[in-house]
């Protein structure tokens, strides 16, 4: 585990590009909206949490988080789609941030 939180933080420092729309978001970004929905859904499946997360539309003090929701299903999208460089899985890459977070949380 103490391997996963040194690439974790090192990853975090890095940064990933949506080629399709030439825009570039660091790791940490992904990491801290990431956290933020597993925060409030506790769900470890992404895609479920996204959908609970969805539900909050029109809570203006949820604005925010339901609008990084949204943008990790874009990711998601884009993903499948070949268009983010370096490849990321989304999926697992969630699993990890809930892991090493959750553990941070703890000590």
């Amino acid at each position: 585990m103490k391997d996963k939180k040194i690439k974790g933080e090192r990853m975090q420092e890095q940064k990933f590009y949506v080629l399709k729309y030439k825009i570039e978001i660091s790791y940490a970004t992904l990491v801290e909206m990431m956290w933020k929905i597993y925060s409030i859904t506790q769900e470890e499946n992404l895609i479920n949490a996204i959908q609970e997360i969805k539900d909050f539309r029109g809570n203006k003090n949820m604005n925010s988080i339901v609008s990084d929701a949204y943008f990790i299903e874009k990711l998601i999208l884009l993903e499948a789609s070949g268009d983010i460089h370096p490849p990321l899985n989304i999926g697992e890459f969630y699993k990890d941030v809930i892991e090493v977070k959750t553990k941070e949380v703890q000590q």
